[in-house]
């Protein structure tokens, strides 16, 4: 029993410890990259190690877990986020882009990630990918949306800083 608490610990924990830090906002990355990997670290915890007649009661509370993050990640979105903002500032044909379409944007692409991610973390926990290939497969996403985001242009060292920051995450949550 004490194994299997601390293999639920260690995959929650980076996840409870993001949540923890003064300023967060609930709605990055981060966020979604660390739920989808404890999400599929836990669902294999519950295959691998929740006695059979249990197992469907750890089911229910790992879709609470992730239902309590997601809730809590949407909620401060639909907060923070601006009535609209202009888009194509400084081009010719400026625009708006209003609250409801910056949401249905942000929960879209987190939603492909989460697929993507959860894919990738499934293939290697149930023994289709080996470990080297997830890796990089898992580093090449990091230095993807890293890489891409505005505020880190012509910063190779903020983006390899923030791409090894998560992937130490991922590496301590699956014991790699």
């Amino acid at each position: 029993m004490k194994d299997l608490k601390e293999k639920i610990n260690t995959m929650t924990a980076d996840m409870d410890s993001l949540n923890a830090q003064e300023g967060y906002r609930g709605t990055s990355y981060e966020s979604v990259f660390l739920l989808s990997a404890s999400e599929a670290g836990l669902r294999k915890v519950n295959e691998m190690y929740v006695p059979e007649q249990l197992q469907a009661g750890f089911s229910d509370m790992i879709d609470e877990y992730v239902h309590f993050n997601d809730s809590a990640r949407n909620s401060i979105m639909e907060k923070m986020t601006p009535d609209y903002m202009v888009v194509g500032i400084g081009s010719k044909t400026e625009s708006y882009k209003y609250k409801s379409e910056i949401i249905s944007d942000e929960t879209a692409f987190y939603a492909n990630e989460k697929k993507e991610i959860s894919g990738i973390c499934n293939q290697f926990l149930n023994g289709k990918t080996d470990q080297k290939l997830f890796c990089n497969e898992m580093k090449d996403r990091l230095n993807d949306y890293y890489g891409s985001r505005y505020e880190l242009r012509n910063q190779p060292e903020a983006v390899e800083s923030r791409v090894n920051n998560m992937f130490s995450k991922l590496q301590h949550m699956y014991a790699l």
